[in-house]
């Protein structure tokens, strides 16, 4: 299964002439600037990531762009709770190899422990 998530490992690269910043080590890659979140499907599909599902929170989900919730083919929305009893919900209904995390700590925490 790959996964999206943030380690201290790796290299970063601030493109010339815009906000955006791109970090890479091995298959991971984490992008920050602004309306990069509206690009989230189309970078996915771009990066290979074709099936996969969403793990998120309620107000993660609510800024999410239309295309990257269309392209998941689940989403998983957590509740409130510890993150290994989040992990051990999707873990059951889990169909997709990858996951990508949207949202803040919980999201990414529950992600990698799945």
């Amino acid at each position: 299964m790959r996964g999206l998530h943030i380690s201290q490992l790796g290299s970063a690269e601030q493109l010339p002439g815009s906000t955006r910043f791109a970090w890479r080590d091995g298959e991971r890659l984490i992008v920050f600037g602004r309306g990069e979140l509206g690009r989230a499907g189309s970078l996915l599909d771009e990066e290979g990531w074709r099936d996969f599902e969403l793990v998120t929170t309620a107000r993660a989900l609510e800024g999410a762009p239309g295309d990257l919730i269309a392209a998941a083919r689940a989403i998983h929305e957590l509740g409130s709770g510890e993150v290994p009893a989040l992990a051990a919900r999707i873990c059951g209904r889990r169909e997709a190899r990858d996951l990508v995390a949207l949202g803040g700590g919980r999201a990414i925490d529950t992600a990698k422990a799945v």
